[in-house]
Order: C-alpha cells, then sequence, then structure tokens
C-alpha cells in the first residue's frame, strides 16, 4: 500500500546574494563591465553592471505558459494584452512593474508582473519564451536587463517520491552486491540540484516484529547509495517507517542521524516529528515539515 506523505516547503531569500557553502551550482551571472583594478590617479571608472533576466511572472493557477519573443518584449513594455495572446482564457491581462507587482501576481490571477528574475518567489509561475525558462536556462533567455547588483544564482531543487529498497528490490541488489543500482541513472539529475529531497517509504532495520503484510525494511546501507546520488533530505512520515516497532524504528532514526542527509517528519515524540528541517542553498533558506 503507498503512504501518504505531505511534504510541505518553505522558501525565503536571505539578505546575502551570495552562495551558501556547500552549494553545488555556480553563479550563472558575470559583469557586463567590469573595474579595472590598477586606476591612474584622478580617473574614475564606470561601476561594473550586471545583466539578469526580465521575467514574466504569473498567478501559479496559470500554470505553465509559452509566447513568443514579440509578445514577451510587447508585454514588457506594457503593451495592452489579452489572455487569450497567451493561450490563457478570456479576458485582459493586467499588466504591472515595479514595487508591489510580484505580491499582486501571487494574489490576483488578473496580474502579469514584470520583474527581475532574482525578484521571483515560488509563489508565482513564470512564463517561458519560445520554450526558455528563465530561471532554468538564464543564459538562453531573450529578455535581460542591466542591475547595479550581482544577482544570486537560482536555487534548484528536486523532489522525488517513495524509495523502497526492501524486500524483492533489496533480494535483487544484495545478489548483485551493487545497493545503488537503481539510483545510478539518476545520479547526474539527482546530484545537479542544490536541494534533493526523497521519501524513504521503509525502514533501515528490520530488527523486530513486522507490524503489517507488506513490511518494508531496507538494507541501513542503501543510506551510502543515497548519499552519493546527492539526496540532502528524506522525510520519514509515511505508513512503512514503523514497519518492525519501537526498535527498528530508533535504529532507523539513528543511523539516518548519523549520515550526511537530514530527515523529517519523523521523531521520538510529536515535537521530534514536528521539527523542521532548515537548509540554505545558493543564497535562499529552506524549511521542511512533512506529516
Amino acid at each position: 500500500m503507498a503512504a501518504m506523505s505531505l511534504l510541505s516547503l518553505l522558501v525565503g531569500c536571505t539578505s546575502s546574494p551570495e552562495p551558501a557553502a556547500g552549494s553545488r551550482r555556480p553563479a550563472t551571472s558575470q559583469p557586463a563591465t567590469s573595474t579595472s583594478p590598477h586606476v591612474p590617479p584622478g580617473e574614475t571608472t564606470e561601476p561594473p553592471t550586471y545583466t539578469q533576466p526580465l521575467v514574466l511572472a504569473v498567478h501559479r493557477s496559470r500554470g505553465d505558459l509559452d509566447v513568443s519573443e514579440r509578445l514577451a518584449r510587447s508585454i514588457a513594455k506594457g503593451a495592452p494584452t489579452s489572455w487569450a495572446q497567451l493561450a490563457a482564457g478570456p479576458g485582459r491581462a493586467d499588466v504591472r512593474r515595479g514595487a508591489g507587482s510580484l505580491r499582486a501576481a501571487t494574489r490576483d490571477s488578473a496580474v502579469i508582473a514584470v520583474v527581475t528574475a532574482s525578484r521571483v518567489t515560488p509563489l508565482v509561475s513564470t512564463v517561458s519564451v519560445d520554450g526558455v525558462d528563465p530561471l532554468r536556462s538564464p543564459e538562453a533567455y531573450p529578455l535581460t536587463t542591466s542591475t547595479p547588483n550581482e544577482p544570486a544564482p537560482p536555487a534548484e531543487v528536486t523532489v522525488v517520491g517513495d524509495i523502497m529498497m526492501g524486500r524483492d528490490v533489496g533480494d535483487v541488489l544484495a545478489a548483485h552486491g551493487d545497493l545503488g543500482a537503481p539510483l545510478r541513472p539518476l545520479r547526474r539529475r539527482l546530484a545537479r540540484a542544490d536541494l534533493t529531497i526523497g521519501n524513504l517509504e521503509s525502514t533501515l532495520s528490520s530488527d523486530g516484529v513486522p507490524q503489517q503484510d507488506d513490511s518494508f525494511a531496507a538494507d541501513p546501507d542503501v543510506l551510502h547509495a543515497l548519499e552519493d546520488t546527492g539526496f540532502d533530505v528524506l522525510s520519514l512520515a509515511n505508513n512503512h517507517t514503523g514497519d518492525f516497532g519501537e526498535r527498528a524504528f530508533r535504529q532507523t532514526l539513528r543511523r539516518v542521524d548519523t549520515s550526511t542527509i537530514e530527515r523529517v517528519g519523523a521523531g521520538l515524540d510529536r515535537q521530534g516529528a514536528w521539527r523542521p528541517v532548515v537548509v540554505s542553498r545558493a543564497g535562499v533558506r529552506f524549511g521542511l515539515v512533512a506529516f
């Protein structure tokens, strides 16, 4: 029986634009101009400027939208726009720029906010231009603007579903002597993200009595495979975490705690189970809770 697990992700930008320690992705922006390190006396130089995508942000209910570069530039200039032009239904779009535009887009599905990429939050959807996403492929995105401050690189988050490497799966892996085999084809994709999250759909111990017919227990060494694949956080908020009783449950918690992976959604008491995990990646703080 599949588990029912709810993972909440809270995101907030930090005050510093610099990537956090341990971030896996380098900064993507480069200064358009730079200041010479040796300036002759009496001469001045222009301060460096940076370019970043100029994004069309819309309410999350609008889903994934894609427009032509010509239409995107027209919208960015504030030209009257209908949602039909974006293949997004009837009505007139309310194009806004400047302070308050992004907040308006989070609340009003009629609003298109024209903002720099560094201001975008997970509370809105971004419009692709000719198939190019401004956050995933900023170097190929056609609409840009100059800013005096270097923008932080976008943070990439990958969230997967159930990870169950016990029972028949575990037997096959043990027979081949390679617990990481099922994960290896996805390693590059999972490891490149700044933050990778999954749901551990089993215990890491069978030291106890099975609590249900389909009790799942994986070899504790699968943790090494999950670490090597790039997992940062595992949710234990599911119906298999306690499959072999309290002793196996405690062993599972202890084994995750001795790894490099954070856990969320389970603990020795309610307070421990509700404890959030907060990690920083690429200048962004992520808060996670799981139920």
